[in-house]
């Protein structure tokens, strides 16, 4: 079997990237909710009781279904794109010193790029997406 090269089976392949970083991290609100309480004190400076963190967990699995059935492109392509760059923005300082035990940080930081090309190619993403037209 010969896989067909296409750019929208190379944006879907980007979008599919995007899932498996977020999806993780959304879960963990609800399996771990006292690790994503530390990862909030740690990276964001506050705390994340676990109401909370259940809510936001919520929100964040909501748009990444969105996002993964390519609903709404230019507004879930875009959130998704301002949360990762709020969470590479507050890591800043593991970037800088990726040899210190910080490597993974730069893997978060290259699918930066992936996710800002998503979003500008966004009109072209349409393999596997579901269309919701107005009217």
């Amino acid at each position: 079997m010969k896989l067909k090269a296409s750019p929208a089976f190379s944006l879907l392949m980007a979008r599919v990237a995007m899932v498996v970083l977020f999806l993780p991290w959304a879960l963990d609100k609800f399996i771990k909710p006292e690790h994503a309480n530390k990862v909030f004190e740690n990276f964001y400076a506050m705390s994340l009781d676990a109401n909370l963190g259940f809510i936001l967990g919520g929100l964040q699995v909501l748009l990444i279904v969105v996002f993964a059935l390519g609903i709404l492109k230019n507004i879930s392509y875009l959130l998704v794109l301002i949360l990762h760059t709020v969470s590479i923005a507050s890591t800043y300082d593991k970037l800088l010193n990726p040899f210190d035990g910080n490597l993974l940080f730069v893997a978060g930081a290259a699918l930066w790029f992936v996710m800002l090309g998503l979003y500008l190619c966004r009109d072209q993403d349409t393999l596997l997406t579901v269309n919701v037209s107005k009217g």
